[in-house]
């Protein structure tokens, strides 16, 4: 069996894409990185984990609920994608797939980026808001949580219907399931 190698890009090929025709700029940017780094797997930022970096049906697409001219990391990145008839989990795939690289979609099980339940914060997840019942009870009784418990099985059963469509709806090669950033 040959050792993996894990390139873990973290979304840094969205946020440095331009906001019109970013397909043959994430493709040269993968190119570039391919070349440089021996790497046997690609790990593809997904899912945080209710805020999707793919066109999602069951989640929410990151910047999806702001205007299109609101600023965001990867949101006029994933809408002109989106207008080209893509989004960046399929481009990511089959062109690293023709590098006869594995991908694997990481999802982030307990990000917290979003300090607080501010709906104007595009990383704080609209399930969040709708359902604020489901966070984290810390046993001090601190109020700065924002991580979503997964003893409730509604929260385990949305995160899991993310995972289940990343699985059946593209063609990676495995889940990475980040429970350490921000490990609740």
């Amino acid at each position: 069996r040959s050792p993996r190698t894990v390139f873990n890009d973290d979304g840094q090929v969205l946020w440095e894409a331009p906001r019109s025709n970013p397909a043959p700029f994430i493709k040269s940017w993968l190119d570039r990185e391919a070349t440089a780094v021996p790497f046997t797997t690609f790990v593809f930022l997904a899912a945080m984990p209710d805020i999707c970096i793919y066109q999602t049906k069951v989640g929410e697409v990151y910047g999806a609920r702001f205007p299109e001219n609101s600023q965001g990391r990867f949101a006029p990145t994933l809408r002109a994608l989106a207008r080209e008839g893509t989004d960046p989990l399929h481009l990511v795939t089959a062109h690293m797939h023709t590098r006869g690289k594995e991908v694997l979609a990481a999802i982030r099980m307990s990000d917290t980026h979003h300090r607080s339940l501010d709906p104007n914060d595009p990383l704080c997840p609209r399930f969040t808001l709708d359902h604020p019942q489901f966070v984290i009870k810390q046993p001090d009784g601190r109020t700065n949580e924002t991580a979503l418990d997964y003893s409730y099985p509604q929260v385990r059963s949305h995160r899991l219907a993310i995972m289940k469509e990343i699985a059946e709806e593209y063609d990676v090669d495995g889940l990475e399931l980040n429970f350490v950033r921000w490990a609740k």
